[in-house]
């Protein structure tokens, strides 16, 4: 069974609750009966510009990963998480609706479809409140959350309530990053910020988590970071030589034991890298569909892994809670 643990998907009727949205972002047009969204300004959702069939219908990403031979998609609307624009109650209420849109396709396809609960972080309290209604009402398995909140770190004390409800309820945290960042008003071009930005602005979550303490204070915590590690493999020497403040274990010793990443981002001496530094058994498979092509990431992970390692990330390794069957 190959599980896609980095899937997207964006349902209409979020989508049409965007169309006409002009006090802020994410915000969505209809043009010539497709849709147009942007999730900051001059950032479109897709590299098209508009909406390919491939990212609001299901059936097409469901016929896609059986040509690819991928059993099951773990899906996020990453990228309509961005709420920081809305005041408490709509940001609630678009968050509640991405949710059960995900619980109703979880539901029509038990075997084949999980999915990651979108809360408001800018209001922890409420976030707290629709995170309980994601994984008790709608047996979400999951918390994607961006890698930022209006360009400031997820890794605060007011935040850390979320985190232990997160831990509370089993589920794992998995970030994904964000279109508004840190240097997204530095107007870089999709290469800079895109190929390069947010490989690190990932990585500065993943880190602060470690950093600020809140995995010693959630010490079931388990986070997901995506894009093998972002940068961290690549310095995680220098990482471990300068040390966590006030932390005793290594940053390695995180990435073994509290971290997981997955395949997505197909440099072929990276994957091993990422095995490297998070153990084999931590490397699950993603494909960040319908952004990159989800058979080209099979044959990525086939051909740029020892044998035993393919099969470990294709069919074996998993994260809590994902394969337990729906009641």
């Amino acid at each position: 069974m190959i599980v896609d643990y980095q899937a997207h998907w964006y349902p209409v009727a979020a989508i049409d609750a965007l169309v006409g949205r002009t006090d802020g972002y994410p915000r969505a047009e209809r043009v010539d009966g497709k849709y147009i969204v942007e999730a900051d300004a001059g950032r479109p959702m897709s590299f098209a510009g508009f909406l390919e069939p491939s990212f609001i219908d299901l059936d097409e990403q469901f016929r896609v990963a059986d040509d690819a031979g991928i059993d099951m998609l773990v899906s996020s609307p990453a990228g309509l998480n961005g709420v920081w624009d809305m005041d408490a109650n709509e940001a609630v209420e678009f968050c509640e609706l991405l949710n059960e849109e995900l619980a109703r396709a979880q539901r029509a396809r038990p075997t084949r479809f999980r999915g990651l609960a979108t809360v408001p972080l800018h209001h922890p309290a409420r976030a707290i409140e629709v995170l309980e209604r994601a994984a008790h009402v709608h047996d979400l398995r999951g918390l994607c959350v961006p890698t930022s909140v209006h360009a400031t770190t997820i890794a605060t004390p007011e935040l850390l309530p979320v985190f232990e409800t997160v831990e509370q309820l089993g589920l794992p945290l998995f970030l994904h990053p964000t279109l508004r960042t840190y240097t997204s008003d530095l107007k870089l071009g999709n290469l800079i910020e895109g190929g390069l930005g947010w490989m690190f602005h990932s990585s500065v979550a993943a880190l602060g988590l470690i950093e600020s303490g809140i995995l010693d204070d959630c010490p079931n915590l388990v986070v997901v970071h995506p894009h093998l590690g972002g940068t961290i493999p690549y310095v995680l020497g220098r990482l471990d030589r300068i040390g966590a403040a006030g932390r005793e274990a290594p940053v390695s010793e995180y990435l073994r034991t509290r971290f997981y990443t997955d395949t997505v981002g197909p440099t072929g001496p990276a994957l091993q890298l990422a095995i490297d530094a998070y153990g084999i058994d931590r490397v699950l498979f993603g494909t960040d569909y319908p952004y990159l092509d989800m058979a080209r990431l099979v044959a990525f992970v086939e051909d740029n892994a020892s044998p035993d390692d393919a099969a470990a990330i294709l069919h074996r390794n998993t994260v809590a809670r994902i394969l337990e069957p729906l009641p």
